[in-house]
């Protein structure tokens, strides 16, 4: 029987994909490719005279290649950019943390990961993304020197050719052969055992498209960002999302840069948060994962159906735990001090329900709305579920707020690394007139009944477009894009 990991990473005969399907925060990706190497072994597919291709030197691929070094697997690792783990290197202001989005399950604070008990390849400690980088690279050097005989990387690589070989018998019937092509350079290639591709499938849609055509992009996930400076007397903030990019954003402007598990700390330092609570949040995330993994990967209105009684349920539960603590001073006071010096931010995102798949996330968000929509002294909404942004032009001082780039299609205003990553945003703090629309589903029941939703047209001067990823549909060979990891802790 073919094992169950490989069968779901897949794409062709050995040939695997580990960073198309989700969950894939870092950490999920180290521990996607730490476990395929693992299961890789066991199948025999890499081995002395098998070797490992990994293509993509992030997290997951590194981690994978390092994984395959330390079992003495020969192996090679390539990537098209010039250095390593360059999606963290711009996010100079992202604070990461390996477990705090394991909430509530007990060892959310303990910030170490493992695997079978042992550590995991890069050294992963609470730290900010840039500075990660920086060190997963030093990690990266130290096993490539201590690995040199069967340890190899080679960057600029523009393509990864691989082909099915006959194997003659006496083992596995079959191995690849993979092709490498760099711009002036000879193409060289080498027979393989396995290829694990984990490059992505795809860029994060930060734009905002009207009758076809971008009207504004807002800043990257993974860029500098001066949200952590905004301030309640200057900026009128608009999200637009409801996944774990667009949550993590809102919780880092009201709280002027804090992490999720620092505003957890204050909440549960009142006393307030039962284990009775966080036995029934845990429940319900629970349910709810197990019941996602299963919608459907392409359809997108199936799979939203397929969801719909888990997030559901998921939201209801969070909402009354929110209210019960609510009734607690202690955690009035805490929430209060956050929204005395937040920004005015709103939150539009065209579900009925919030889709992140971190369940801390949701229950901190879900929290200060509750309290700032039943705020006797200034209620206000923030949450505008069932609403799309329909357009958006520039007010006030003139700019222009896209520009043309060299593949075409329109890019937003300001500078870019050499590796295309936005680094200064030219609408960021400039005056914005957005307008909204309702997109109810028809094949779904209105729940919850919008509150006051979609908001009425207005001016704003901080605009976050967080759309999860512009990317095709995963492969059809690739049987189940939905995953449940284990924890990375033991």
């Amino acid at each position: 029987m073919d094992d169950p990991l490989l069968l779901a990473h897949r794409e062709k005969k050995f040939s695997y994909l580990i960073s198309g399907p989700v969950p894939i925060s870092i950490r999920d990706q180290m521990l996607r490719g730490v476990m395929i190497v693992h299961r890789l072994l066991e199948a025999g597919e890499i081995g002395g005279d098998r070797p490992l291709v990994v293509t993509g030197a992030g997290a997951g691929g590194a981690s994978a290649a390092m994984e395959a070094a330390r079992h003495g697997i020969p192996t090679i690792l390539v990537d098209s950019a010039s250095v390593p783990f360059l999606r963290q290197l711009a996010a100079k202001s992202r604070k990461l943390h390996p477990t705090q989005y394991d909430w509530p399950a007990a060892h959310y604070m303990s910030g170490a990961l493992q695997y079978n008990g042992q550590p995991l390849p890069l050294h992963y400690p609470p730290e900010r993304a840039d500075k990660l980088s920086i060190a997963w690279r030093r990690d990266l050097d130290v096993a490539r020197s201590r690995h040199s005989q069967h340890f190899h990387i080679y960057y600029d690589i523009t393509k990864v050719r691989p082909s099915l070989l006959k194997t003659p018998a006496g083992g596995l019937s079959h191995s690849l052969g993979v092709t490498f092509h760099r711009n002036g350079s000879p193409s060289f290639s080498i027979k393989a055992g396995a290829l694990i591709k984990a490059y992505g499938i795809g860029h994060e849609n930060c734009s905002v498209v009207v009758n076809g055509t971008p009207c504004y992009e807002g800043q990257p996930f993974w860029g500098p960002d001066n949200f952590s400076s905004l301030l309640q007397s200057q900026h009128h903030v608009l999200i637009s999302g409801s996944g774990d990019g667009a949550l993590q954003d809102f919780l880092r402007i009201m709280t002027g840069g804090q992490r999720a598990i620092d505003i957890l700390r204050s909440i549960q330092s009142t006393g307030a948060l039962s284990s009775s609570m966080l036995l029934e949040i845990m429940s319900a995330e629970d349910e709810a994962h197990r019941g996602r993994s299963w919608a459907h990967d392409q359809d997108s209105t199936l799979r939203q159906k397929h969801q719909f009684y888990y997030f559901k349920k998921l939201e209801e539960t969070h909402r009354s735990i929110a209210k019960k603590i609510l009734t607690n001073i202690g955690v009035q006071k805490v929430i209060k001090s956050i929204l005395d010096h937040s920004p005015s931010v709103k939150i539009v995102y065209k579900e009925p329900f919030i889709t992140s798949y971190y369940g801390l996330n949701r229950f901190l968000t879900i929290l200060i709305a509750e309290y700032s929509l039943h705020n006797n002294h200034t209620p206000r909404n923030i949450l505008y579920p069932e609403c799309v942004i329909t357009n958006i032009t520039p007010t006030g001082k003139p700019h222009v707020c896209m520009q043309p780039s060299a593949t075409g299609q329109p890019r937003a205003n300001g500078t870019y690394s050499a590796h295309g990553v936005l680094l200064t945003h030219a609408c960021f703090g400039q005056d914005h007139w957005v307008t909204f629309g309702a997109v109810p589903s028809a094949s779904l029941p209105s729940w919850p009944p919008p509150a006051v939703s979609p908001p009425p047209g207005g001016t704003y001067n901080v605009i976050i477009i967080r759309h999860g990823l512009a990317r095709s549909l995963l492969p059809a060979s690739i049987k189940r894009s939905n995953h449940l990891f284990p924890y990375g802790q033991t």
